[in-house]
């Protein structure tokens, strides 16, 4: 498992909810997608409008190889909707 450290914004109109840790999401980055799970640093939960810092935990960082590297950008999608956005602040091996 791999961890990385990032910033994500949920957009105000992509989702409903907000969001707690332990969230599962679908990351697509260069056109590649992947399951991520979502752990809040600063607070319980992410309302849609808000930007936090995050920790991300990758189940199969293999996959993802080279593309989420420090200062990569990704975008947060449920099923082909956009939801949210999150650049990567660090990287852990």
């Amino acid at each position: 498992m791999n961890e990385l450290n990032a910033r994500i914004k949920l957009y105000k109109g992509g989702r409903r909810a907000g969001i707690q840790s332990g969230y599962i999401a679908t990351l697509r980055i260069d056109g590649l997608y992947t399951a991520a799970g979502i752990y809040l640093k600063e607070r319980e939960s992410l309302e849609p409008g808000d930007a936090c810092e995050v920790k991300l935990l990758l189940p199969n960082p293999g996959y993802t190889a080279g593309k989420l590297t420090q200062g990569a950008k990704f975008s947060l999608t449920e099923g082909e909707r956009e939801v949210g956005e999150g650049c990567v602040t660090a990287t852990e091996e």
